[in-house]
């Protein structure tokens, strides 16, 4: 076995190691970034509530349009993101509690609050007294409090400059959400926006110095994980052993029940010694479609990727079995022409769920993550890619050592899985280390306890891995699946709140089941076979199928 190691990193030109220069010639995730600075003839003071008046009245609002010139961008996007940069008052607002900042599109109709009523808990509360002076930033993937920032702040004293979320005062408690969804009907991205400042109660004064509106567009992405049609949504599909044989713990990662038995998803062949065909069952979301397609053994580890590169992610199973011996490897049901292909790769203790597009070329790739031993404990990603190697050759890249769970995610953006670890540390505490298939650069994270699940994917649609880890806790006093997601932006990684989403027992299925180019929070649940799925904050998707013993297709990518 040959190791192409350093021709994975130039993307196919080879470089001595004492030139260590590397070319990035795979594909790249287009993003198109504009800021739009406020026109300056509508910057200036905001007018006060009408003195002698009942505080509230929106009829007696007297607006302060702040407008913004946008052109030359494409159609609003569900991925796309809207940040709010360089919001500057001077005069200095007094009485945060009192303003009430709106975003509304070039229609004149579709709106959202930026931030509105801080510090009000009942509708005759007058809010928080704090100032707003800035320079203040708003962006959805960063997890800052503005109203928790302002209530931290002593009366009469400005709310500290920093990046915060979106968030508005509904039924007077704060409530995060995602600002771009609330545009993403909007047909033309161009034309005038308007940042309106309404002022709902007398005695303040301040004005508006600067502020600049940024339209972030990411083309959709292509392919949603276990998206069976390539209509960009993923699918309801759940493996299921046509026998006696339960899947738990031979197939994905199941829940806490199976950590201990597959850590790592360590010899699932040694589960049962029970051969038993598997069946796919798949529900097409969106659609009444359903079928049922027997592939693979309860012994197999079960993947689903876009081997053939359609748009479609076919059905897939890795044998285990010693290396090089017929059998052993990927067996592939290829969605494009409805055939079987056959890849000889990997050996019994090897970890198919690292399977990806590790060459760029838009169809994934067979791959195999091996730990190491005791006695050597170095451990390694090996991948066979299909662009221009005709002569199959497998690069294997040393990456993790004993112990350490393997994952990938194109972390980078640059149309390539990059191969990662989790590594416990001690004291229960995680770090993942990255190695980027760009440049060949590395980076470590504390994210995290061991015992967590890694759950990858592109959470804010940037074309970004970013890394999530689940863990069982309590929230509201209830047991709840913990979620925690490190956004993979240009700047580093921002984190993200506890979400909890799921109950203990469930399967973690994360996937992008609304379509919108985001990978969901997502969840099956045995005990009543419901697949629950957070697409938004005011939208979510419940989806009876299966029943227990299944194992939810979307889980082999649950580490």
């Amino acid at each position: 076995m040959k190791s192409y190691f350093l021709n994975y990193l130039s993307g196919g030109r080879w470089f001595s190691i004492a030139a260590v220069v590397f070319s990035i010639i795979g594909g790249t995730f287009s993003i198109l970034a504009t800021d739009f600075p406020a026109d300056p003839a509508s910057l200036g003071a905001i007018p006060d509530y009408p003195a002698a008046q009942t505080c509230r009245n929106e009829a007696l609002y007297v607006d302060k349009d702040v407008t913004f010139t946008v052109s030359g961008m494409p159609s609003f996007g569900a991925a796309d993101e809207i940040q709010i940069k360089n919001l500057t008052f001077s005069p200095a607002h007094t009485y945060a509690g009192d303003l009430v900042a709106t975003l509304i599109a070039p229609d004149g109709v579709t709106k959202r609050v930026i931030f509105g009523r801080l510090g009000a808990t009942s509708a005759g509360s007058a809010g928080d007294s704090s100032d707003l002076a800035g320079p203040y930033y708003f962006d959805n993937s960063y997890s800052a409090s503005f109203w928790d920032t302002a209530l931290a702040v002593a009366g009469n004293q400005p709310i500290p400059t920093g990046v915060y979320r979106f968030a508005t005062g509904v039924s007077f408690y704060e409530y995060q959400y995602d600002l771009a969804q609330g545009f993403s009907n909007v047909t033309n991205t161009n034309g005038t926006w308007t940042l309106r400042f309404d002022d709902t109660c007398n005695g303040d004064t301040g004005g508006v110095a600067a502020v600049t509106l940024s339209i972030v567009h990411r083309p959709k992405a292509a392919d949603a994980p276990n998206d069976r049609n390539g209509d960009g949504k993923t699918d309801f599909t759940i493996v299921r052993s046509d026998g006696a044989v339960s899947l738990a713990g031979s197939m994905g990662v199941a829940d806490e029940s199976d950590r201990a038995n597959s850590p790592k998803m360590r010899e699932r062949a040694a589960f049962s010694p029970q051969v038993v065909q598997l069946g796919w069952w798949t529900s097409y979301n969106g659609t009444s479609a359903f079928d049922r397609t027997s592939w693979g053994l309860n012994t197999d580890q079960f993947v689903s990727e876009d081997f053939d590169g359609d748009g479609k992610d076919d059905i897939a199973v890795w044998r285990p079995g010693p290396a090089g011996v017929e059998g052993t490897g990927f067996h592939i049901l290829q969605s494009a022409d409805n055939t079987y292909k056959y890849e000889n790769f990997g050996q019994t203790g090897d970890f198919a769920n690292v399977v990806g597009d590790w060459d760029g070329d838009g169809k994934a790739d067979a791959a195999v993550y091996r730990d190491g031993t005791a006695q050597s404990p170095q451990s390694y990603f090996f991948f066979r890619g299909s662009k221009n190697n005709p002569n199959g050759n497998v690069v294997y890249i040393p990456w993790g050592r004993q112990g350490d769970i393997g994952y990938t995610g194109d972390f980078d953006g640059d149309g390539k899985v990059d191969p990662a670890v989790q590594r416990n540390v001690g004291g229960n505490n995680a770090v993942h280390y990255v190695f980027k298939s760009s440049n060949g650069s590395t980076y470590s994270l504390q994210w995290g306890f061991a015992t967590d699940y890694v759950a990858p994917g592109d959470y804010d649609g940037d074309g970004r891995t970013d890394l999530a880890v689940v863990r069982d806790g309590t929230s509201n006093g209830a047991p709840q699946k913990l979620w925690f997601i490190a956004y993979a932006d240009s700047a580093g990684a921002n984190y993200s709140n506890q979400i909890a989403w799921g109950k203990p027992g469930d399967y973690i299925c994360q996937g992008d089941y609304d379509g919108d180019g985001t990978t969901d929070r997502a969840v099956w649940r045995p005990t009543d076979g419901t697949f629950y799925a957070m697409t938004s904050y005011s939208n979510n998707i419940q989806y009876k199928w299966g029943k227990s013993g299944d194992v939810p297709a979307a889980n082999w990518n649950v580490h």
